[in-house]
């Protein structure tokens, strides 16, 4: 049996090295891993392992407490033909970071034969695999400690098969819990696997939409270009247009006259119609609104409107310039899969 210990972090991955050291040498038949957190970025970089051992059968048990896992990283390991349990604790979460493959399972999913072996403090997340400092131990070979193979089956017991209606369910509790941590708190947990504004319009968007529209709070789209005289039109290209649309039929308004909170505590009136002329919803915005003349000279930042109730308005308007509040919403969209963009701006919602 060989063992090496592990340090990842500052940058790498040391343990994705040596799995895929460990998998090329024993060609395990099977593998199953548990880990409290999950992310779209971590299953991608732990797939890789896929590899070393084609046709091998894996199996995933991943942490839901506090609605950390990203319900699309779990569709994904799903889609890659994997078997799915996840655990909800009920006292304490769920934390384990394990890895267990071999030739075969048992009925109650233990890894018959390990040969190879990782336990540490690694999630599979971006931030467990590369950013953050960990440590764990990777044995491979026959010699591996028998007891880790009894000790997954265990984990495996305790987890409940992911199904297609308990993944929506999930789906819907993650897009609530999301909306209200911001960047910092996903950037701690590693589960958003946040990545800079500038790199996002080169980013391959594959993600499910984890918030159905007509449960969004907020819409917002870029302010690269922009159009009318006298009142700025913001666009809104027909994904995130609809769905200021549709709550406007549930909350009927005057027609034209859209009262509006504007940054500065005042309702406005605007007008908000589709334009066939380019397929773009368009909300006249009056000059006189905080952030228009600045959106007018350096056409950046994004247009926020959120959907409110009240007996004075039906949404709220801010135009907020590059900096953190900018960033907490695009990220929140980038979180939840309504981040898009068309040639000219990017737009989303949550």
């Amino acid at each position: 049996m060989t063992q090496h210990l592990v340090l990842s972090g500052l940058g790498g991955s040391e343990l994705l090295g040596e799995l895929t050291t460990a998998f090329h040498a024993a060609r395990p038949r099977v593998v199953g891993i548990a880990s409290a957190y999950i992310s779209v970025i971590g299953i991608d970089m732990i797939s890789r392992l896929r590899i070393e051992v084609p046709g091998a059968r894996w199996r995933l048990v991943a942490g839901v407490d506090g609605a950390v896992s990203h319900p699309q990283a779990l569709s994904q390991a799903q889609q890659m033909g994997w078997r799915v349990r996840v655990v909800r604790s009920h006292g304490g979460i769920f934390h384990p970071k394990l890895l267990v493959a071999g030739s075969n399972y048992t009925r109650q999913g233990e890894v018959v034969n390990p040969t190879v072996v990782y336990i540490g403090s690694a999630n599979i997340t971006q931030s467990g695999l590369e950013n953050n400092t960990e440590c764990g131990l990777v044995m491979r070979g026959r010699g591996c400690i028998q007891g880790f193979g009894s000790l997954f089956g265990q984990v495996w017991e305790m987890g409940q098969e992911l199904t297609a209606e308990g993944l929506q369910q999930y789906a819907a509790e993650f897009a609530r819990v999301d909306r209200a941590r911001d960047v910092a708190t996903k950037s701690a947990l590693g589960l958003t696997d946040t990545v800079s504004l500038e790199e996002l319009p080169n980013r391959r968007v594959r993600r499910q939409t984890l918030i159905h529209a007509d449960r969004a709070i907020a819409v917002w789209a870029g302010l690269q270009t922009h159009t009318g005289g006298y009142r700025f039109q913001l666009e809104f290209p027909a994904r995130a247009g609809e769905i200021i649309h549709a709550y406007l039929r549930r909350h009927p308004q005057p027609a034209d006259h859209v009262p509006v909170l504007c940054s500065d505590g005042v309702v406005r009136p605007m007008i908000y119609r589709f334009y066939a002329d380019n397929s773009m919803y368009r909300l006249n915005i009056p000059n006189e609104v905080p952030g228009v003349e600045w959106a007018r000279e350096n056409e950046e930042g994004i247009g926020l409107v959120e959907l409110i109730h009240s007996h004075e308005a039906v949404m709220a308007l801010k135009i907020l310039r590059p900096g953190p509040e900018l960033e907490e919403v695009v990220q929140r969209s980038y979180a939840l899969g309504t981040w898009a963009r068309t040639p000219t701006r990017s737009y989303g919602w949550y």
